[in-house]
């Protein structure tokens, strides 16, 4: 089986996966935290992650496909448009920023696609019919936790996964398979240390001690998830943010490491738009240019509407917080 996992980690690299792991389908080692998470309410409305289908699959990961004996991680890296020196002046600038994932083509069906190609390659090397079943972002699978227990990584204080190579600006994915290869061991050690950069520089302070997130104070939380009017005491501290927040990635200090790595890497993909967006160009569009201008992109996602309220509430930070002068 060596060698087969040997072929499928080639075939991995060819269609384009920055890096992949394998490991096994067992309870993951951050279970029981997540329990407590919801336990304790931090997941805000996002109630599908306390039903019990979802608890289950997290418990017993073994059961999401019948006969899984194999769990294979594997991801894309990607590198942020804009720096933490971009945001100098923000509050004069008249613009407004997307997380950089959502910039790139969905990566839902980037992903979906070459896993499926390579669950493919997988049946061809065996020789025989292979059960699969692919999760990215959906299901009940922590795939954090799955890339973790494959050596592709450590969780960070900010609760993502950081990649030796490439930092954490990272997609992920799990294959699931009814046929077994060897797994891969977790690394060793704690990457962050006593570093508590992203906790401090969280605008919104959204950031527990233990790894995990206050979900309504998150800003990525109140520019997707949230479908009603987002709470004055987080609004004005969005600082331009109308989808998603890149703030606890750019401060890293392993995102600062990972930079020649990924920027010598050849599997980046090509943005479809600019991270950086004049507020004032988007306030006024219709429905319609909005589904063209972001075709393709995970931005799609929000809808009109919310995307809407965000451009509207940077605006009002904007206006609110203008130089007197």
């Amino acid at each position: 089986m060596d060698q087969l996992k040997d072929l499928v980690k080639a075939e991995a690299k060819r269609l384009g996966f920055s890096f992949i792991g394998v490991t096994v389908p067992r309870q993951t080692p951050h279970f029981n935290n997540y329990l407590e998470w919801i336990h304790e309410g931090k997941h805000a409305d996002l109630d599908y992650l306390a039903k019990p289908y979802v608890i289950e699959g997290r418990r017993l990961p073994e059961t999401l496909l019948e006969g899984a004996r194999t769990v294979i991680v594997a991801g894309i890296h990607y590198l942020p448009q804009i720096q933490l020196k971009d945001f100098v002046d923000w509050k004069f600038s008249d613009r407004g920023w997307i997380a950089a994932y959502g910039c790139l083509p969905d990566y839902h069906k980037t992903l979906k696609e070459k896993f499926r190609i390579l669950a493919k390659s997988i049946e061809e090397n065996a020789g025989h019919k292979v059960k699969y079943k692919i999760f990215i972002d959906s299901g009940p699978v922590m795939e954090k936790d799955f890339a973790l227990q494959a050596g592709l990584g450590w969780i960070g204080k900010n609760s993502l996964l950081i990649t030796p190579q490439f930092g954490s600006y990272c997609m992920l994915g799990c294959l699931f398979l009814d046929l077994e290869l060897p797994p891969d061991a977790p690394l060793d050690g704690d990457v962050c240390g006593s570093c508590e950069i992203c906790i401090q520089a969280c605008p919104t302070h959204c950031i527990n001690q233990n790894r995990t997130i206050q979900t309504e104070n998150c800003v990525s939380y109140q520019t997707i998830e949230n479908q009603f009017e987002i709470p004055e005491s987080i609004g004005g501290k969005l600082n331009g943010w109308v989808f998603g927040c890149d703030v606890c990635q750019m401060v890293c200090p392993e995102n600062r490491k990972a930079s020649a790595n990924a920027l010598n890497n050849n599997r980046l993909q090509n943005p479809i738009i600019s991270q950086a967006i004049k507020l004032s160009e988007f306030v006024s569009i219709n429905a319609e240019e909005y589904e063209k201008v972001f075709a393709g992109t995970p931005v799609t996602r929000v809808g009109y509407t919310r995307f809407q309220r965000n451009i509207l509430n940077s605006l009002a930070n904007q206006s609110r917080n203008k130089s007197p002068n």
